[in-house]
C-alpha cells in the first residue's frame, strides 16, 4: 500500500513540476470530424498543400481504398482501389502516389511497390519484394523526386538472421543501395531538403541511436544514443531540429528534441507517462503528441500540442477511448487526429489559430 501511495505522490510531484497545461478541449467549435467510416481509418495523411487529407479505407472482400477528402470535409473521393493496400507516399507536388500493394494467391505470393498519378490512372510498378530472395518485406516510406530516390524499411533476411533495413532506389538507374549497414533500422526519412537520411537503429547490447548519413549512405553521424529503443518521429521543417520519443529512468517514453548536428538535447515532456511524438509545426514551434496519462488503461490517449517558444503545452483532445495526434498541416494552423471514439478509427481537424502566434 505505501508503494502505491509513494508512486502516485511522485506522479503528482512530476506533474506539478511539469509545464502548465490549458486543457483547451472544451473548444468544441474548432474540433471538426472529418470521416465516418464503418470499417475505420488507416495511415492518414495531410496533402502537400494542406489542403486535403488521403487516408485508405478497407472496403472489404481484400480491397482497399486510397481517399482524400477536404479538410473543411467536402468532396470525399476514392483516389484508386488495390487489394491489401498497406501504404503511400505522395510527392511534393502531389503529382505522384507511390504505394504498396502485397497480395496472396496459391501459385503467387507478392509485394510491389508501383506508381499512379494524381488521379489515379494508370499503375507503373517499380520494384518487388521477389526483386531479392533476402527482402522479406518492403515499405515505401518516403521520396526525393529531385534525384528520383525512393527510400525504403526492408525486413532483410541475411544467414539466417533478419533484421530491418534502411534502402535507397534509383528509379532511373533500377538499383537499390543499402543505407543502415548491416543495422536493424527503422523509422527512416529524408531531410526536408532532401540531402540527408534520418533513421534510428538498434547497435546491440542494449544500445539504440539516432543516425544520419548522406543519400549514399555514406558520412553517417550518431546525433543519439540511448539504452532502450527510440521512437523516431523526423525532422522539423526547417532541418535545425530532430523530433523523437526517448525512455526516462523508469523506461516511459518521453517527448524530446535535438539539434540535427546532435547538441541542445531536451526534454519536451517528463511527466511519468508514456508519450508519443509526433511532429513539429511548419514553423517548429509547436510539437505534436499524444500522452496517457490514465495508468489503469494504457490505450488512452489524449492529443496535446506543446508550445516550445512558450514553454507549456495545450490539451486539444480526450475523449474516452485513443486520440493520436497524426501531424500539422503544412500550411495552415490545423491539426490532423485519429481517434476510435466513438467506435472504429476516424479523423478529426483541429484547429489551433486561437493560440498560435
Amino acid at each position: 500500500m505505501k508503494t502505491k501511495i509513494f508512486f502516485y505522490l511522485a506522479l503528482l510531484l512530476l506533474t506539478a513540476c511539469s509545464n502548465s497545461v490549458e486543457d483547451l478541449t472544451t473548444d468544441e467549435f474548432k474540433l471538426q470530424q472529418l470521416t465516418s467510416s464503418l470499417s475505420g481509418v488507416e495511415n492518414p495523411s495531410f496533402s502537400p498543400e494542406g489542403n486535403q487529407v488521403y487516408y485508405l479505407e478497407n472496403l472489404g472482400f481484400n480491397q482497399d481504398a486510397l481517399r482524400r477528402i477536404d479538410t473543411d470535409g467536402r468532396n470525399n473521393e476514392i483516389v484508386f482501389t488495390r487489394e491489401d493496400l498497406r501504404n503511400y507516399v505522395l510527392t511534393d507536388d502531389n503529382a505522384t502516389i507511390i504505394f504498396d500493394n502485397s497480395y496472396n494467391y496459391p501459385d503467387s505470393a507478392d509485394t510491389e511497390i508501383l506508381i499512379t498519378n494524381y488521379f489515379g490512372d494508370g499503375f507503373t510498378k517499380v520494384l518487388a519484394k521477389s526483386d531479392s530472395t533476402a527482402f522479406l518485406d518492403i515499405f515505401p516510406v518516403d521520396m526525393n523526386p529531385v534525384d528520383s530516390l525512393l527510400l525504403l524499411d526492408i525486413l532483410f533476411e541475411e544467414n539466417g538472421t533478419i533484421t530491418n533495413r534502411v534502402f535507397t532506389y534509383d528509379l532511373v538507374a533500377g538499383r537499390y543501395k543499402q543505407i543502415s549497414g548491416n543495422l536493424n533500422a527503422y523509422a527512416s526519412s529524408f531531410s526536408p531538403d532532401k540531402s540527408k537520411i534520418l533513421y534510428a537503429a538498434e547497435e546491440g547490447n542494449n544500445s539504440f541511436t539516432i543516425n544520419t548519413a548522406d543519400t549514399s549512405g555514406n558520412n553517417v553521424l550518431i546525433i543519439y544514443r540511448v539504452e532502450e529503443k527510440i521512437e523516431l518521429a523526423g525532422y522539423s521543417l526547417d532541418g535545425f531540429k530532430v523530433l523523437f520519443g526517448a525512455p526516462d529512468s523508469m523506461a516511459q517514453i518521453q517527448v524530446s528534441s535535438i539539434a540535427s548536428d546532435g547538441t541542445n538535447f531536451r526534454w519536451l515532456t517528463y511527466n511519468g507517462v508514456n508519450n508519443k511524438p509526433s511532429g513539429y509545426s511548419n514553423d517548429s514551434k509547436f510539437v505534436l503528441y499524444s500522452s496517457n496519462r490514465y495508468v489503469e488503461n494504457p490505450e488512452d490517449y489524449d492529443v496535446y500540442i506543446y508550445d516550445e517558444v512558450l514553454d507549456n503545452e495545450h490539451l486539444i483532445m480526450n475523449n474516452s477511448g485513443s486520440d493520436y495526434g497524426v501531424e500539422f498541416s503544412p500550411k495552415e494552423q490545423k491539426v490532423l487526429i485519429l481517434s476510435d471514439s466513438p467506435g472504429l478509427p476516424n479523423l478529426f481537424i483541429y484547429d489551433f489559430t486561437h493560440i498560435y502566434h
